[in-house]
Parts: structure tokens; sequence; C-alpha cells
């Protein structure tokens, strides 16, 4: 029988010899990823998708200020990114849906396409994903010149809804001064930062956004002043900046889980579905202010609350 010591020492052997190994096969990796990231095929792509012509005129200051009647989108918009650093922002005037994205065609699967039909709401989509590959694509990327990032345009002359969902990846979102009917945002193991920085062209009818195993930034909601509000948060957390200027009344349903929230509340609104009421009402007053309904799940010690 083996004494202790014989054990002991031949094990530590074992141990080091699969420390070698492990080491070797790096070492091995790493090269062969330097290697082919002298052979990357980075390029840049600008597409211009040729949307139906645009036979909607925006809606004027006044209307929207009154409380603009809701309108169907023309078309959507289906974003599925994952992997890499995003930008969507809104088209400058006279530009419509259009996307830059630079990527090593080694390790990114980029695709796009454009449905249109004479009866009905054109659809474009476009997917940007790894192709696959495990750490070995994972090294060859460090080792990589230029980093991938795609950033997507979105028109302001037509009322379009938006389905994005985003993973492992971060991105900045900026809605302000779009023709958004409605949007779904999902994010899952990533981050994003979504900011309306202006208003709208007309008030939103929906906004989704879900968030699971990440950080969710949403500033300035206020300013899509969305008649149905929907934010969800599951194991991260989420910051939500309600202020902006409202101008319709909107059900707000919040739940958060497993993660902690903060709530930032916006002036000149009423509330209900919480301690304050909001801003004060005169009977004077031909409109009233905005009411904001409030349907709040999960744990309340986790959500911060601030009023204005």
């Amino acid at each position: 029988m083996a004494s202790g010591k014989t054990v002991f020492k031949y094990g530590c052997f074992g141990c080091l010899g699969i420390i070698v190994l492990i080491a070797v096969s790096l070492a091995v990796v790493i090269g062969i990823a330097k290697t082919q990231a002298g052979k990357a095929e980075v390029t840049e792509e600008a597409i211009r998708p040729d949307l139906p012509p645009a036979l909607f005129d925006l809606p004027d200051s006044d209307a929207v200020t009154a409380g603009a009647e809701p309108v169907s989108a023309v078309g959507t918009i289906e974003l599925d990114l994952s992997g890499a650093e995003f930008h969507i922002k809104p088209a400058v005037q006279g530009e419509s849906l259009h996307v830059d994205a630079i990527y090593d065609k080694n390790i990114y699967v980029f695709e796009e396409s454009l449905t249109t039909s004479d009866s009905g709401p054109w659809l474009y989509r476009l997917t940007f994903k790894k192709a696959g590959g495990g750490l070995l694509a994972t090294i060859n990327e460090m080792f990589s010149k230029k980093k991938p990032k795609v950033t997507v345009y979105l028109p302001t002359d037509r009322p379009v809804a938006l389905e994005f969902r985003l993973s492992k990846g971060g991105a900045e979102v900026e809605l302000g001064g779009l023709w958004l009917t409605e949007a779904d945002i999902d994010m899952q193991m990533g981050g994003m930062a979504l900011v309306v920085s202006e208003p709208t062209q007309a008030p939103m009818n929906r906004l989704s956004a879900s968030a699971s195993m990440g950080g969710f930034a949403l500033s300035r909601l206020g300013n899509a002043s969305p008649r149905v509000l929907t934010l969800d948060a599951q194991m991260g957390g989420m910051d939500m900046d309600l202020s902006g200027r409202w101008v319709t009344d909107s059900e707000i349903n919040i739940h958060f889980s497993m993660g902690g929230a903060a709530l930032r509340l916006p002036k000149d609104v009423q509330f209900q579905g919480l301690s304050q009421p909001g801003v004060a009402v005169s009977d004077d007053l031909e409109i009233p202010p905005p009411t904001l309904k409030f349907d709040i799940q999960g744990d309340t010690e986790n959500l911060e609350i601030v009023y204005p």
C-alpha cells in the first residue's frame, strides 16, 4: 500500500501536469488567435433599405400638446443584436432608415431584409450576432484592431413600430424626435442606456422594456408620453426616470425582482397608485394635467421613489 507521502507526491505531480496542459493549450489557442487576427476580414457596411415612400405629414406641435389620436404603424423595424456595441438613434432630417456597421466576417453574422406589401405594413429585419467559435473567437476578437460596432438610424418622417432584442452586449438608445407608435425592448445579459431627450413626434401608444441579468437605465421617458408603459427587471438593476413632457394619461406597470430599482417621477402631472398625488389641480384649468396610474409589483424595500 502506498504511503500518504507517496500519494500526496503523485497527486501534486498530477495537478502540476494538468496545470501545464492547460497553460500549453491556452498558449496554443492564443497563438492561433493571433495568427487569425492578422487574417481578419474586417468590413464596413452601409445599408440603405429602400423603404416605401412616406405618405404622412408630421403632426403639428399643437396637436401633440393636446394629445394626438393614436395612429397605426406603416412599418416595423425588428432588431436582433448580440455580442457587440450598438447605437440606436434618429436619422437626421431628410434621411431614412439606414445602418452602419463595422465587424469581422470571420466572427460575426450580419443579415438584413426588407419585406414590403401592397396591402399591409412593411417589415425590416436586422440580425447581428457571433458566428460561433467559442473561446478561440473571443480571444481572436481581443487581438483584433477594430472592435465591432453597429449603428442603426431610425426614420423620423413616418409612424413605425420598433422591436429590439439585445443579448450579451451594450447599447445606447436615443428615441427623441422619432415617430414611434410602439416599442418592445428586451435585454438579456447586457447593459442598456435609453433616453428620450426630446419629445417624440406624437405620444406613443405603448412602450415596453424588460431586462434580465443586466443593467437598464431609462431617462426622460415622459418625452415619449406612452399611453401604456411596462417596465420589467429581473436579476439586475433598473433606473427609471419619467421626467419630460407628458401630454397624455398613462397606465404604468412596473415589475422587478432579485434586484434594485429607482423611480424618478416627473413634475406637472397627477399620480394614482402612489403615496403622493402629484401636482395640485386647480378648478380653473380647462385641460387638467395628465394622470399617471401606477401598478408596482416587487419588493418595495428595494425600490427608491424620488418625488419631484
